[in-house]
């Protein structure tokens, strides 16, 4: 690789200078994914980006179990990796959605509702993510209109069978 020599590093340099290093800098790199690069001189300061490691560590210090940390995160233990035995995909992504999903999506309804709702609509109305097109409705919730009235039998189970 070449190596391109300026002015000291106390010169100052011109816009068409920088420009010129730049071109200079890319047509020796060229081929290279990277994006644009950066010309400094003295009268700047170039500092990287320092990430912090301790995320990394924790994970790869393994003093935590995978169920422990899909917990945390509230995330499928499966979606990690980690086998569950007696549920199909379909069960554990029903659950997910049904048990982990609420959890975020409370905070953005309820922004929404501070947003789009003044203090007596929040009293009368709420917003909520209508997940039964993903999932369907649970058995209980079929069982439990049912049997309030509000369908037949033979409603529910055309519900309950569109929504396999």
């Amino acid at each position: 690789m070449e190596r391109l020599n300026y002015q000291s590093k106390e010169s100052r340099l011109s816009a068409e200078a920088r420009q010129k290093i730049r071109e200079d800098f890319e047509r020796a790199q060229a081929g290279a994914d990277a994006g644009s690069p950066i010309i400094v001189d003295a009268t700047m300061d170039y500092q990287p980006l320092e990430v912090d490691t301790n995320v990394l560590n924790l994970i790869n210090s393994n003093n935590y179990s995978t169920a422990q940390i899909a917990k945390a995160l509230r995330v499928p233990a499966y979606r990690l990796a980690q086998n569950s035995p007696n549920q199909s995909v379909k069960q554990l992504a029903d659950d997910y959605i049904r048990n982990d999903l609420p959890f975020y999506f409370e905070p953005i309804t309820s922004e929404f509702e501070l947003k789009l709702l003044d203090d007596n609509q929040r009293h009368q109305y709420r917003i909520g993510f209508d997940t039964k097109s993903v999932n369907g409705l649970p058995i209980a919730d079929v069982n439990t209109a049912v049997n309030g009235g509000l369908w037949t039998g033979n409603e529910g189970r055309a519900e309950l069978e569109r929504n396999r």
